[in-house]
């Protein structure tokens, strides 16, 4: 009966997650619209190809990769890092 203490965490833990899913899907649920799209912030960007609202610091759409509209340009030379190879 050492092991008591071993049932007691594992319904502890349980308990913890299944709140945490409770909370996250009520969270979610009251930031959609009636019609089912999520509501739009004052820092959203809207996708002009796939219509996706994006965080106004995002560079790519997260939904369609497409590029975003005002977003900022890759400096010059912006790619690999130099003096690394692969193999």
């Amino acid at each position: 009966m050492e092991s008591t203490w071993l049932y007691a965490a594992l319904f502890a833990l349980v308990a913890v997650q299944l709140a945490a899913i409770y909370l996250n899907l009520t969270a979610r649920r009251d930031t959609k619209r009636e019609d089912g799209s999520v509501a739009a912030s004052a820092d959203a960007v809207t996708c002009p190809d796939c219509g996706a609202e994006n965080e106004r610091e995002y560079r790519f759409c997260r939904r369609c990769v497409g590029e975003l509209p005002g977003s900022a340009p890759l400096p010059a030379g912006g790619g690999a890092p130099r003096g690394r190879r692969m193999f």
